[in-house]
């Protein structure tokens, strides 16, 4: 199942302490082959850097909701150390949607005709995040944690809260000083504030 962006919203007004939540990104994608790669694609280059590598070197792994079977079965190869924080068990399955189409962005391997930005990587789904993309920041230190302890080489996290976290900043800090890249989102609002924790300097925003 997937929230409406209504639904999120109401979900997010409940209280909770602390807590960090997913960040809801739109975004269009169409069928191409490889030589008309979608537009967004095109607009970064990718292709030039396709020639140097597909990201078959990489493991990214996706802090988020999970993926969905559907994905996780067409990129059974590419699956490494899925884990669920919340249940502490491999279990990934996406009830939320966020995390899957996060993996998509960055992975998709084209023969749907939809093209990921690294089509050959290896794929890391951590869920931390609960139906309502809501996590605490002691579930998303852990995720964090698993990342690196499994060998990422890249951590996502489309995520952010108003309040930074020692927790988490140690997680991440960890990761920085093994040269794991830890990439976050600005936010998704029309204000200059970055969110945490892409407002950290050791964190690619």
């Amino acid at each position: 199942m997937e929230l409406n962006i209504i639904e999120i919203d109401e979900a997010s007004k409940k209280k909770y302490v602390k807590t960090i939540i997913l960040l809801i990104i739109f975004f269009a994608v169409s069928g191409c082959s490889e030589n008309e790669a979608s537009w967004n694609i095109e607009k970064l280059h990718i292709k030039e850097a396709w020639k140097i590598t597909k990201g078959s070197n990489q493991i990214i792994a996706f802090i988020d909701t999970g993926i969905c079977p559907a994905l996780k079965n067409k990129y059974e190869n590419r699956i490494v150390n899925a884990y669920n924080v919340l249940k502490n068990n491999s279990d990934v399955t996406d009830v939320n949607g966020h995390g899957t189409r996060m993996i998509s962005v960055a992975c998709a391997s084209g023969d749907d005709g939809i093209w990921g930005i690294a089509p050959e990587t290896k794929i890391m789904p951590i869920c931390v995040m609960d139906i309502y993309g809501h996590t605490s920041p002691e579930n998303l230190a852990k995720g964090i944690i698993w990342a690196v302890e499994h060998n990422a080489t890249i951590i996502n996290l489309s995520l952010g809260g108003d309040q930074e976290d020692q927790d988490v900043i140690k997680a991440i800090e960890l990761a920085t000083s093994k040269n794991i890249y830890v990439i976050a989102a600005a936010g998704d609002y029309s204000d200059s504030n970055l969110l945490f924790p892409a407002n950290l300097s050791s964190v690619i925003s």
